[in-house]
């Protein structure tokens, strides 16, 4: 569901410095149904810290229901 992608297309082991964004075909088939105005709702495990946090924020971007994400 993460992806991480390095700064002006260097290789991995050339870059410290990664930009994140969040993608996957759940994510994203739920991402389009709000998109057509249909309500949709994902349901996962995330880890409690920054990185799982990151994810809800993403998800409630785009009006997805996450309150059954534990």
């Amino acid at each position: 569901m993460m992806r991480f992608s390095t700064i002006s297309n260097n290789k991995i082991m050339q870059s410290d410095s990664f930009k994140i964004s969040f993608a996957g075909s759940e994510s994203n088939v739920a991402v389009a149904l709000s998109y057509w105005g249909l309500k949709s709702k994902y349901l996962t495990a995330l880890p409690e810290n920054d990185l799982g946090h990151m994810v809800l924020l993403d998800l409630n971007k785009y009006k997805i229901d996450t309150s059954s994400i534990i």
